[in-house]
């Protein structure tokens, strides 16, 4: 160890995976609030090197899985992986994401953080009480990460150009019809789309 390294000998496991999803966190912001002013229109694209950015972001989320298996918090494994898999989409260029996707996953690296600061005492019943919310961030990130195809094209070659639907899709909204035909004050009302 050289002078200018710190000592870490004396941090506990769980003090280390604290220190490693911070520092990583702060990396997943920041290049996840640069997707969003991308994806707003706020920074040229061509000004944001997407792959780079997007390797950055996996890297980062990759650490946090491999932080969270070494301490054994099964969920913070699963969800830095889902978080990996997301950014692996928008590597290989599958999905680009968008404004309310990236708010998930920024969501979920506020939760990760949130995780880091409990006490080892603590911890398996905070996860607990967090079962549902654990379970809804990894539906949201296998959505975003495994879009259907429908979305999907659309997403990569114009967002704003509507896909016509699908027969799935109009098979839903001939249902919907019946539905509203048999008891109009009872359902409410979807848009429509």
């Amino acid at each position: 160890m050289t002078s200018n390294e710190p000592d870490l000998s004396n941090f506990s496991m769980l003090d280390l995976f604290h220190m490693e999803v911070e520092e990583r966190a702060a990396i997943l912001n920041e290049n996840l609030l640069a997707l969003e002013a991308r994806s707003r229109g706020e920074l040229e694209r061509d000004n944001l090197d997407l792959s780079s950015l997007s390797e950055s972001l996996m890297r980062a989320a990759h650490a946090i899985k491999g932080a969270a298996r070494i301490v054994q918090i099964e969920a913070a494994v699963q969800i830095a992986h889902g978080m990996e898999d997301c950014f692996v989409a928008v590597q290989t260029q599958k999905i680009e994401l968008q404004t309310s996707q990236i708010d998930e996953l920024l969501e979920s690296v506020d939760w990760l953080l949130n995780l880091s600061q409990i006490p080892e005492a603590e911890l398996d019943g905070w996860l607990r009480d967090r079962t549902r919310d654990i379970d809804r961030q990894l539906a949201c990130m296998a959505a975003i990460a495994n879009p259907p195809p429908s979305s999907q094209q659309a997403t990569l070659s114009n967002p704003l150009t509507p896909e016509p639907p699908s027969s799935k899709y109009r098979s839903f909204q001939k249902k919907r019809s019946k539905w509203r035909k048999r008891s109009p004050s009872s359902i409410v009302d979807l848009p429509q789309g």
